[in-house]
């Protein structure tokens, strides 16, 4: 619903909506492991969704930190939610410039995928080059400290192996052309 704001009681006239979703992401971070919980015992769903596309909605570069880390934390808990959600999750975080507040959360968040290999079985070319393509700006040593860099040469590796052999060719001329 987007006009939520209208529906919340006792909260300041100032309060711009801004401040109440940066208060309101952390908190539903927090409530991923109780609601996957919920859903495995239960599996009733509904809520759990709800979460992951508020989630997802908040990729947006204010609120993308949390975000990323409660989506990290989706992909270990939701595994089967967010597979139907994880090209739309690609997309929306390929949109977010890269940066250094950014970078080991969305870094996490790929390697964490790259190792549940489930989640991506029927990925594409282009949407392994989509992977590949937040990642490599991460590499930039103008921009990024040595960890980083690293760390993004170690995902981008993990990534490539588990990619298709058939695909690998064409993800090596692409790796190679973005790190030049």
């Amino acid at each position: 619903n987007k006009d939520w704001q209208h529906e919340l009681t006792n909260v300041r006239k100032d309060c711009l909506a801004v401040d109440i979703k940066a208060s309101i992401y952390p908190v539903l971070v927090r409530l991923i492991p109780y609601q996957a919980r919920k859903f495995r015992t239960s599996g009733d769903a509904s809520l759990s969704r709800k979460l992951l596309d508020a989630l997802i909605e908040g990729l947006l570069p204010k609120f993308a930190k949390v975000c990323i880390e409660g989506l990290t934390l989706a992909t270990l808990e939701m595994s089967t939610l967010i597979i139907r959600r994880l090209s739309n999750i690609i997309i929306n975080i390929s949109r977010i410039p890269a940066s250094r507040h950014l970078a080991i959360s969305t870094l996490s968040f790929l390697s964490c995928l790259a190792h549940s290999p489930a989640l991506y079985k029927n990925f594409n070319e282009k949407e392994y080059k989509m992977v590949i393509g937040v990642i490599l700006p991460y590499t930039d040593p103008v921009k990024f400290e040595v960890f980083t860099i690293h760390f993004a040469h170690v995902v981008v590796c993990s990534w490539y192996v588990r990619c298709h052999c058939k695909h690998r060719p064409a993800f090596k001329e692409f790796i190679l052309s973005q790190l030049r």
